[in-house]
């Protein structure tokens, strides 16, 4: 049913106007020298879109998610957002992952992308953005969160205690990404002196340029990666003109494999033309979307004691 939805999708795309501005369009602010990453960022993005992954399986078939303490399950009431929160005493993390495994048609996927949907975001605490007007977040996506985000905060309340040295991750897959991008700032407001990282693959534009700028400056550059792959279509979506910005810092894959050599970090902006936006519309594609760090989602999943490695 997934492939089905996903077919669905591909021949409903070229409804949706995605501009993609062309490096030359670039303004001079933008025209930076992307920057290669390191082994170890490298090492990171390929552990946590394992966590990203694996929350394809429903929760009580992925006994130990990446090889980890699998804390509990979670599903939201009425919606299709599951996931999982994980613990990793290793490493001293409580892992959230988030996916939204759905059977949409094509038409409901992009009636509920391609219109202006952005409604207001008001955790606890959001007040510290004020500067930059309302923060606005895509409907749907902020509905999919709401269900699961009592029960979330919750469960890493009770974690924290006794562990008051541990950080906290969220990571997702597509619409699981745009949901792991908005429990990241809930959370990092609920919880403002625990150190708090976001990894998204895929993750379509979640919020306004507010949302953005809020993102960016409670995370900076060094605790929050969006990684997009090669010509993936869905980093594209909801348009721009309907007020939709990403957040920053946007990792690139190049081309494939992914590999040190071909990722590279952008801008700050989230919108480095430079960068995914510098593909063209028509090359733009569906199946790019299902890689990540060489890991097909949500095909592979990694639920075993041996898939820390």
């Amino acid at each position: 049913m997934f492939l089905k939805s996903l077919f669905s999708l591909l021949v409903a795309v070229c409804l949706i106007p995605v501009a993609a501005a062309s490096p030359s369009e670039a303004t001079a602010a933008e025209q930076l020298n992307n920057k290669a990453i390191s082994n170890e960022l490298f090492n990171d993005l390929t552990w946590y879109m394992k966590y990203a992954t694996s929350a394809y399986t429903p929760s009580n078939q992925c006994p130990y998610p990446n090889g980890q303490t699998l804390v509990t399950g979670f599903e939201g009431r009425f919606t299709d957002t599951r996931g999982y929160i994980a613990r990793d005493d290793s490493k001293k993390q409580i892992v959230v992952s988030f996916v939204r495994y759905t059977n949409d048609s094509a038409e409901k996927f992009v009636d509920s992308n391609a219109v202006l949907l952005l409604d207001p975001f008001l955790p606890s605490g959001i007040s510290y953005c004020n500067e930059f007007g309302p923060v606005l977040v895509h409907r749907r996506f902020l509905t999919e969160w709401s269900s699961v985000s009592s029960f979330v905060l919750d469960t890493i309340s009770k974690q924290l205690i006794g562990r008051s040295e541990y950080d906290i991750v969220t990571v997702g897959h597509s619409v699981g990404g745009a949901i792991a991008s908005l429990a990241a700032l809930t959370i990092k407001l609920k919880f403002p002196f625990t150190k708090m990282y976001v990894y998204t693959y895929g993750q379509p534009r979640t919020g306004n340029l507010a949302y953005a700028k809020c993102v960016n400056k409670l995370f900076g550059t060094g605790n929050s990666f969006r990684v997009t792959h090669t010509k993936d279509l869905i980093p594209h979506l909801p348009h721009t003109i309907n007020g939709y910005v990403h957040h920053g810092v946007e990792y690139w894959i190049t081309k494939d494999p992914a590999s040190v050599d071909n990722i590279v970090a952008c801008n700050e902006s989230g919108e480095d033309r430079t960068c995914s936006r510098s593909v063209p519309k028509g090359d733009l594609s569906i199946l790019d979307h299902l890689k990540y760090m060489e890991i097909f989602a949500p095909f592979q999943s990694f639920c075993n004691r041996s898939a820390a490695v």
